[in-house]
């Protein structure tokens, strides 16, 4: 268990600093393009580090523990919580203006924030809460897969309304892995995932434009489009940069060719100014992150505490994979960050969040059943 406590901050300190680094030094070109201060959003970015290491390392490991979400009322206000998520970015006067024909983001008290990275986490927490209750017989039909997957369809549904494709595609993953993990029939899974499959086949081909991005990464670099042609500046960053990188601050991609570097293809800028090196290392630090949390998961006797540590952990490493296949042309283009190193404040504290919880998993678990106490083993 401590072995995984360690892999899991360490490898997040290292995607901490890497981040902070590199969205300082390619961030000053779009800050100024902006009409802002050379290093805009390079402060910003360092405020909301300092405030996901105090959420994630300090706040809530030691105050809270996670079986407070198995709780009749807690299980009622995270539905909520997601039913607003999802809700309040079509509310006037709170949602956001609509940017790239999305309605994803919140504006509070001047601040952007996008519901759907927090909505994502607490999917999983109450994907874990069903799964992990033992009076449920999870190899049952409509126990183990039916009810969590049809409660699933209007979170699904409301993120492709936004639409935030990524945030859905990896909500469905996540949960799929966690009915897998729990012991669901794969004969019952495989029904359900057939109809997710006709379903998103359906949506692609319903739009000229869906078609396009998905076959975004078969395309040549001849074919104009605004995804082909980001791919393919992004791929030329990791070109220029070769093995050792152009140097910290020399990028040349940033310089309006691939636009705003710092976010979602802020891994190809990783590879241009610092190497394919440093890009192995990043990869490195999310395994690392991989293996702590499923050391945690392993380690714990109970069975919640297992999917929770286990959810997370699949949580946080599934949306890096996702960011670094789009950005090396492996996947059609999503709007999904890079955990802990792209810019802004929703992606850092949600990922923080996921960090905290897991270390929260990991301290308030039992180490073995004769330290549990008679009501929770009643629970098991």
């Amino acid at each position: 268990m401590k072995s995984g406590i360690s892999m899991v901050m360490i490898g997040t300190a290292v995607l901490l600093c890497v981040g902070l680094c590199v969205v300082s030094s390619v961030s000053d070109a779009y800050a100024i393009a902006s009409r802002c201060s050379a290093n805009h959003f390079a402060i910003l970015q360092l405020r909301w580090v300092v405030l996901g290491l105090v959420l994630g390392f300090l706040l809530i490991p030691r105050f809270i523990d996670p079986h407070i979400f198995q709780r009749r009322w807690m299980i009622a206000l995270l539905v909520l919580a997601v039913v607003f998520g999802l809700v309040s970015v079509w509310i006037p006067g709170l949602a956001d203006e609509m940017k790239k024909g999305s309605h994803r983001w919140l504006r509070i008290h001047g601040t952007q924030v996008q519901p759907s990275e927090f909505v994502r986490v607490v999917v999983c927490i109450l994907m874990a809460c069903w799964c992990g209750n033992v009076r449920r017989r999870n190899e049952d039909f409509w126990q183990g897969t039916a009810i969590p997957c049809l409660c699933l369809i209007p979170v699904l549904g409301l993120l492709f309304k936004e639409p935030d494709y990524g945030s859905a595609i990896l909500t469905l993953a996540v949960a799929g892995s966690l009915l897998v993990i729990s012991g669901s029939r794969s004969k019952h899974l495989a029904v359900f995932g057939l109809l997710a499959v006709v379903a998103l086949a359906a949506l692609i081909l319903s739009s000229p434009e869906h078609i396009r991005r998905v076959l975004g990464p078969l395309a040549s670099e001849q074919v104009s489009s605004d995804e082909t042609l980001q791919v393919m500046a992004s791929l030329q960053a990791f070109r220029n940069g070769g093995l050792l990188g152009s140097g910290f601050g020399h990028s040349l991609m940033k310089e309006g060719y691939l636009p705003e570097p710092h976010t979602d293809f802020i891994f190809a800028m990783v590879g241009e100014e610092l190497g394919l090196f440093a890009t192995l290392a990043v990869v490195g630090a999310y395994l690392l992150v991989l293996a702590g949390g499923w050391r945690i998961a392993r380690t714990t006797p109970e069975k919640y505490s297992k999917l929770l540590a286990a959810g997370l952990t699949l949580h946080f490493c599934f949306a890096a994979g996702a960011n670094i296949a789009v950005v090396t042309k492996m996947a059609p283009t999503k709007g999904l960050a890079l955990p802990l190193i792209s810019y802004g404040g929703s992606n850092m504290l949600a990922s923080m969040s996921v960090i905290g919880l897991l270390l929260a998993t990991a301290r308030h678990a039992p180490t073995d059943f004769s330290s549990m106490s008679p009501g929770r083993l009643r629970n098991l």
